[in-house]
C-alpha cells in the first residue's frame, strides 16, 4: 500500500487541542492558548512541538494525532505523561547529629528537602547500607509558598543505636548519608561522619612514685589525696605509710586539706 501524505497534525494536552499543523495551508500553524501551554511556534513544525517556558500548569498528559489525506482520512495517535517538578535551590540537610556517640547510645536525627514539587524522596544509609523503614520516623510533608507557588518540604528522621559494628574498626567512625530523590529529576545526597566517644576507664595500674599498701591496711585508708614535697617523704596515717615522689601530685580520694594537716602534724 503507498504511503499517503499527511492532512493535519494536532496536539492536544488533558484532552484539549493546543497546536495544530496543516501541510497544505499556506499559514499551517495554529495555536489555542491553555493554561501551562507556551508555544515556541519558530521551534515547532509537523514533527513536533516545543514549550517554553514550562510550569507547574503544564503538568498532564499530552497526545499527538496524525491524519492522512483524504479519501479515508487514516488517523492515529499517541500519548505521554508530562510531570513539571520543581527542585530545591539547595540540598538535604542532615540536623541534630553530635560529632560524637558513646556504644549503645541512641541517635535521632533528621534529612530535610525543602520547597520542592512533589515532595521529595528521603532514603538513610549507614556505611552505605539501605536504613529499613522501621528505623526511620516519617513526619508529615510541610506546605510552603514560594515565588507564589504552593510548595512542600518533606522530612525524614532516623532512630539508631549505635553498635560496635557500626564504627570503623581504624578510624572509629560512621557514615551516615540521606538521599533525596524526585523521580528521575533530581537526586542529591548529603553525607556526615561521626565518631566513637570513649568511656573513662579507672586504671587499675600501679601508679610510679606510689608504693602499695601494706596487705593489713584497712580499705577506707586507702582514698586519700597526697601533696608532695621536693624531697622523698613518707607520710604515716593512721599505721599506713605511702612513699611519695617529690614534684607529682596523685588523687586517690579524700580532701587535700586533710592529708595536708596530717602531714603537718
Amino acid at each position: 500500500s503507498s504511503i499517503q501524505p499527511v492532512y493535519s497534525v494536532r496536539w492536544y494536552k488533558n484532552g484539549k487541542e493546543f497546536f495544530s499543523y496543516l501541510p497544505g495551508k499556506l499559514s499551517p500553524v495554529s495555536v489555542h492558548h491553555l493554561p501551562g501551554i507556551n508555544v515556541e511556534v519558530t521551534k515547532s513544525s509537523m514533527n513536533y512541538v516545543t514549550l517554553s517556558p514550562l510550569t507547574l500548569a503544564s503538568t498532564g498528559r499530552y497526545r499527538c494525532e496524525v491524519s492522512e489525506e483524504g479519501p479515508m482520512f487514516a488517523t492515529d495517535s499517541a500519548y505521554g505523561d508530562l510531570l513539571v517538578v520543581v527542585v530545591p535551590q539547595e540540598g538535604p540537610r542532615i540536623e541534630g547529629a553530635n560529632s560524637r556517640y558513646f556504644v549503645g547510645e541512641k541517635m535521632v536525627i533528621n534529612c530535610t528537602s525543602a520547597a520542592t514539587l512533589p515532595p521529595a524522596n528521603l532514603t538513610w544509609y549507614i556505611n552505605q547500607k539501605l536504613v529499613p523503614e522501621q528505623k526511620t520516623i516519617p513526619y508529615p510533608v510541610l506546605n510552603t509558598s514560594l515565588r507564589g507557588e504552593e510548595l512542600q518540604t518533606n522530612t525524614l528522621g532516623l532512630e539508631h543505636t549505635i553498635t560496635r559494628h557500626d564504627m570503623n574498626q581504624h578510624h572509629p567512625s560512621m557514615k551516615i548519608k540521606c538521599v533525596a530523590s524526585i523521580y528521575t529529576a533530581y537526586y542529591k545526597t548529603v553525607e556526615i561522619m561521626v565518631g566513637r566517644k570513649m568511656r573513662r576507664r579507672k586504671s587499675k595500674r600501679r601508679r610510679d612514685g606510689i608504693t602499695k599498701p601494706s596487705e593489713d591496711t584497712q580499705e577506707g585508708d586507702q582514698d586519700l589525696l597526697v601533696s608532695l614535697h621536693p624531697s622523698q617523704t613518707s607520710l604515716d596515717s593512721g599505721g599506713q605509710v605511702y612513699t611519695l615522689t617529690g614534684g607529682q601530685v596523685y588523687t586517690l580520694g579524700i580532701v587535700l586539706a586533710l592529708v595536708q594537716g596530717l602531714y603537718s602534724a
